[in-house]
């Protein structure tokens, strides 16, 4: 997930920091999910519009266990420092996640700035 996340953010035409942004984000949000999870596969998906935005979405089978609190405090504060918009769910069967990168690269028919 992590060498994906690098290689969306290379396209994307992130810099190198961002791309490490990226990267952590991914992996915090997933740390989230397992906490969270049953145990079974953590599905992810990379978008990539064409305005350069990435847009990473997961989700897993929901556990027993609601998680522990703490960790998903810990893990909000590291997603509010490292991507654009992060928000989580979950339901009786799934919990999900979506992070939207910081980017930037100017939306199509703006000015860089």
């Amino acid at each position: 997930m992590r060498l994906v996340a690098s290689g969306i953010g290379s396209l994307a035409g992130l810099d190198v920091e961002a791309i490490e942004d990226l990267r952590i984000a991914v992996d915090e949000a997933c740390v989230w999910l397992i906490d969270r999870g049953d145990g079974g596969r953590l599905h992810l998906s990379f978008d990539l519009a064409p305005d350069g935005v990435i847009t990473v979405t997961g989700e897993i089978g929901i556990g027993p266990s609601p998680g522990d609190p703490a960790l998903g405090a810990l893990v909000e504060q590291i997603l509010a420092a490292s991507c654009a918009e992060h928000h989580f769910e979950t339901s009786v069967t799934h919990a999900r996640f979506v992070v939207v990168a910081r980017t930037s690269v100017p939306i199509a028919g703006e000015a860089a700035g």
